[in-house]
């Protein structure tokens, strides 16, 4: 579907909520909890490509409501964007 010539990506994490904003997804990992991350093609319609990766990487479908703006974004993998989103069933 997206197709680049370059194998650089951007990186956001995805502030994913349900529930009229009551709940927020995070991964665990052992004792750790984080933010879900997708890797996006840049200069691509950021907010569809966002739906799709939360698709492939979660199975949750979810809608883009805003990407927040903020200073100097790094793209080395250990920085990410950040995307605010909503999950369509508040059953998942």
């Amino acid at each position: 579907m997206y197709s680049s010539h370059s194998s650089e990506r951007d990186s956001y994490r995805t502030i994913v909520t349900r529930r009229n904003a009551a709940e927020i997804l995070l991964l665990g990992s052992g004792s750790d909890w984080s933010l879900p991350r997708v890797e996006i093609f840049p200069r691509q319609r950021i907010a569809e490509q966002l739906m799709v990766e939360v698709w492939k990487k979660l199975e949750l479908q979810a809608y883009c409501l805003f990407i927040p703006t903020l200073p100097a974004p790094v793209r080395n993998g250990q920085e990410a964007n950040y995307a605010v989103m909503e999950s369509f069933n508040d059953d998942g």
